[in-house]
């Protein structure tokens, strides 16, 4: 299977980063599958064995001994090349709300309105047809002033995710919190500070 694998690799005349990653992740899995079956799950040898396979780490989720899953986890940096840098995934704490978004990230902000201020964000600014919501239970919806933005939250957990406004142009506004994501996702990103309390303009840092 990894012979045929690599000929049909080589029969591709352009191969993109994202390609190339993905299908060394995928080798990487059977061959820590392979392994998993040949020394039957036991969870300490095959954390040993991930760290002879491409890419692995020791880090299976074991649980009495025995792995509860046969893979190998590449490193993160690796994982979001091969998804391009662009999903986004927010959920609150509790995992009642996730939110997705298809977008890559060129800056975050950061508003020191009354209301952004006590909630601590970092907005993400997506249209309603470049994200995805879904939840399990019902939301806290909470409007204030000009009732312009919908800040909606976790009725179970209390995680504000994000808001959502319909703008002058016509827009409908999608606003994430990217606290909700991973912190990988946003830790190199830019962050533009806006005076949501006074000015009502973006700062010079």
């Amino acid at each position: 299977m990894l012979v045929q694998m690599a000929a049909s690799c080589c029969q591709i005349k352009t191969i993109t980063a994202q390609s190339f990653c993905l299908f060394v992740l995928t080798i990487n899995r059977m061959l820590a599958s392979t392994v998993f079956k040949k020394i039957k799950g036991t969870g300490s040898a095959y954390n040993k064995a991930l760290k002879t396979t491409p890419f692995g780490r020791s880090d299976a989720f074991t649980r009495g001994g025995f792995a509860i899953m046969p893979h190998a986890t590449a490193p993160l940096s690796l994982m979001l090349s091969v998804q391009g840098g662009n999903m986004i995934e927010a959920k609150c704490h509790c995992g009642n709300i996730v939110i997705t978004a298809d977008k890559r990230l060129d800056s975050i902000t950061s508003c020191n309105c009354s209301m952004c201020f006590r909630v601590g964000a970092l907005w993400a600014y997506y249209t309603a047809d470049q994200v995805e919501i879904k939840t399990t239970s019902n939301t806290t919806v909470y409007l204030w002033g000009n009732k312009l933005r919908s800040y909606h939250s976790c009725s179970l957990c209390g995680c504000t995710t994000h808001y959502t406004q319909i703008r002058d142009d016509g827009t409908n506004r999608v606003a994430i919190n990217i606290r909700m994501a991973n912190p990988e996702l946003f830790k190199s990103v830019n962050v533009r500070h806006f005076d949501g309390a006074d000015t009502f303009k973006y700062v010079q840092q």
